[in-house]
């Protein structure tokens, strides 16, 4: 190997100050080299000597390395062993070392990594046959153990926090609940030994009920590219106002533009998705009902672009997270419902004050998300109570933009924030939404029996949900909500306005686990909305009063907010 390219390798340099401990690792890096180029026998001995002609007053050494290169090697044949269900190709691309390349112990030692990625193996070994031999080419052995192809997963817990709904009952609020929840999924690995799984799950709690069928195949014609079919039915009440029922098929195909070993940095997915959406229980005025509960055809391509930049997914101490999903429902794909939707988030994670010793500290995060849904064709927005004008139709309830719990703003309960009907005063979600969320996360403390798993955050949530894109532009910065007294009396109820920023502060703790933080989230809202809410309701008329959302919300859950 000419010295031309071992020399950059080196930390080592002429005219550098002298440090003997850096020569080990340079003679380390020069044997990676030697090693990685087949030289598999390859000795380094370093040696240093005063320069005799160097003044007394800035002394200088010479450093010598001198490399017994010894026989390069080559792969002859490269043998695959283990493979029962695999097909032969499926492996065989993943495996770096090559007949006839320099036999080397990098490409083997990666050859085993991405034979490991795939997961269809739980063993995974290299062997140079006769590696004491004088034979200047020499076969490689990988040698495969298949893992199991059926995976059977389960699991229960339970959601907690206010706002849940309560169907039945004149709440607008919802109320405060736990919801228990279980799950199964089994999935089928390998199939056809083509590396591609078909799995189904389901998922079963009081306030959804959910069944998944998908199809995923990891390397599209060989290249970075994920393909996925997915077949969702999905019964869903997280809306005090409806019940949300989808039928959706899905086809994705998943482009990885950055990765990092086995992280994936830069992606971006295309999709095309066909569902069935409808709003069941509605709770609106009687004039809305026929037109929102009738069952909506949502044909949409859409995109979805990430870049994550973040330390660890799960307990983030830097970097930063974009989030960028974009798609459009038109006739011309089979929708009944015409219109845009755009989806912008963005977070960051700066830490300070950090412990040398641990490693622990102060994190300072924050989060942003804008979004809006523009119509077109036949599909309009209104404010809250608007007449819809004939031959015209509404964007479906599911599939707009709502706010409110643990995973948004904590200053509400569960999708409590933004426009509500008039006339029963439940929510109706809006076309545009903004939120910014800041979180001061505290290092673990520790404590008797939990050890050092418990930590603290304060946190200032700041957003809302608005009728339409123009009411959040002229609504960034008012900071009350405008003329509260208009929804106390039964004059207009109609005109009762939402179009403000709510602001809430609050506390969190946070206990450690495995599988990400257990998190319990105490959020006092500021200024939350007045808004009319009739009792007694028999067809359009009813006896009139007010509600105020509340101050204090709660919610428990797994993993950080954001």
């Amino acid at each position: 190997i000419p010295s031309d390219q071992l020399t950059p390798r080196l930390t080592t340099e002429e005219g550098q100050g002298f440090n003997e401990p850096s020569l080990a690792d340079d003679r380390d890096t020069i044997l990676e080299k030697y090693f990685d180029d087949g030289f598999t026998n390859a000795t380094i001995d370093v040696a240093y000597v005063p320069d005799p002609s160097a003044p007394a007053d800035t002394p200088r050494v010479g450093v010598v390395f001198t490399i017994h290169e010894g026989e390069q090697f080559f792969v002859k044949n490269v043998f695959l062993n283990g493979l029962h269900y695999t097909r032969l190709g499926v492996a065989r691309r993943e495996v770096q070392v090559q007949p006839g390349a320099p036999l080397s112990q990098q490409d083997m030692l990666e050859s085993q990594r991405k034979l490991y990625n795939l997961g269809l193996f739980t063993e995974v070994n290299t062997a140079i046959q006769n590696p004491d031999g004088n034979e200047s080419r020499k076969n490689v052995l990988v040698a495969m153990r298949e893992t199991k192809r059926y995976t059977f997963d389960y699991g229960i817990g339970f959601e907690f926090q206010t706002g849940q709904p309560s169907f039945g009952t004149n709440q607008p609020l919802g109320q405060t609940g736990a919801s228990p929840r279980v799950s199964f999924g089994v999935s089928r690995i390998n199939l056809g030994g083509r590396h591609q799984t078909i799995s189904m799950k389901t998922s079963l709690s009081r306030l959804q009920q959910r069944g998944l069928i998908s199809y995923e195949a990891p390397k599209l014609l060989n290249r970075e590219l994920r393909f996925s079919i997915r077949l969702l039915y999905d019964n869903t009440v997280d809306v005090s106002t409806f019940t949300s029922q989808r039928t959706e098929a899905t086809l994705q195909t998943v482009q990885l533009l950055k990765k990092i070993e086995d992280r994936e940095l830069d992606s971006i997915a295309y999709r095309f998705s066909y569902r069935r959406v409808q709003a069941s229980n509605i709770q609106v005025s009687d004039n809305l009902v026929p037109l929102l509960s009738k069952p909506t055809r949502v044909g949409e391509p859409n995109f979805s672009y990430i870049r994550n930049r973040r330390d660890n997914d799960l307990e983030t101490n830097h970097g930063s997270y974009t989030m960028v999903e974009g798609g459009v429902a038109a006739s011309y794909f089979g929708s009944e419902a015409d219109f845009s939707r755009l989806l912008i988030k963005n977070s960051t994670y700066y830490p300070f004050l950090r412990n040398r010793r641990t490693g622990t500290g102060f994190v300072f995060a924050r989060s942003t998300s804008v979004g809006v849904e523009n119509p077109f064709g036949n599909t309009v927005l209104l404010e809250p109570g608007g007449s819809v004008p004939t031959g015209h139709t509404l964007i479906p309830l599911p599939e707009r933009f709502y706010m409110g719990g643990g995973s948004s703003h904590r200053g509400f309960g569960l999708n409590q924030a933004g426009p509500r009907d008039p006339f029963t005063g439940f929510p109706i979600g809006g076309s545009a939404l903004f939120l910014n969320n800041l979180e001061l996360r505290f290092p673990a403390i520790t404590l008797p029996y939990l050890h050092d798993n418990i930590g603290f955050t304060i946190f200032h949530d700041v957003g809302n949900v608005f009728a339409t894109p123009q009411d959040m532009t002229r609504s960034l910065g008012v900071w009350h909500q405008p003329h509260p007294e208009v929804c106390k009396t039964d004059e207009q109820p109609k005109d009762c306005n939402y179009n403000y920023l709510s602001h809430a502060i609050g506390l969190g703790v946070r206990y450690q686990t495995p599988i990400g933080p257990l998190r319990l989230d105490f959020g006092y809202n500021l200024n939350p909305p007045f808004f009319p809410s009739f009792t007694n309701i028999v067809g359009s008329t009813g006896q009139f009063g007010f509600q105020r959302a509340g101050h204090l919300n709660f919610s428990f859950s797994i993993g950080q907010s954001f």
